[in-house]
């Protein structure tokens, strides 16, 4: 199912340009990251890395590449022309788009990543602080009963059939 000719409600336009802020974000974070695991190239003290449980940032730089990075842009692009790529059958279990489906994973992963942050080298970081507010900006925008009417279009009643 895609739909490129329906009128997207304005919470949908934000939700699709947040991820996508979001994702070049984590694609620069974790190229940085990747680029020079110690840290310093984002700011980092080298103080920081004692508290992790890698010797480097490498696979920091590599989750925040792929899962805040990548993986936000796949929604953008799914949630933009509600294209089903090989996502059908979420869409259809969740009875909702699947990219609506994958956006609340993501506030799910964020939760669990600020959670685990915040035990081993605190919260207390700019880049952090705009992460939060993305993250709400974004869970906002899922939540507005106008995107989900959006998403939900076409799978009403087809959950768990």
């Amino acid at each position: 199912m895609t739909v490129t000719s329906v009128h997207r409600p304005q919470a949908v336009l934000a939700l699709v340009v947040l991820e996508v802020f979001f994702g070049v974000m984590g694609i620069i974070s974790g190229l940085l990251l990747m680029a020079d695991p110690s840290g310093s190239l984002i700011g980092f003290p080298s103080s920081v890395v004692e508290k992790i449980p890698f010797q480097n940032f490498f696979l920091v730089g590599l989750f925040l590449f792929v899962i805040f990075g990548l993986y936000p842009l796949l929604l953008a692009h799914g949630a933009w022309g509600k294209e089903e790529l090989f996502f059908k059958e979420i869409s259809r279990a969740g009875g909702i788009h699947w990219s609506w489906q994958g956006g609340m994973a993501l506030i799910a992963i964020l939760v669990g990543w600020l959670f685990v942050e915040n035990l081993l080298i605190g919260l207390d970081y700019p880049a952090t602080y705009m992460t939060i507010a993305l993250g709400l900006a974004i869970f906002i925008a899922l939540i507005m009963p106008s995107t989900r009417r959006y998403f939900a279009e076409g799978y009403a009643g087809k959950g768990n059939s």
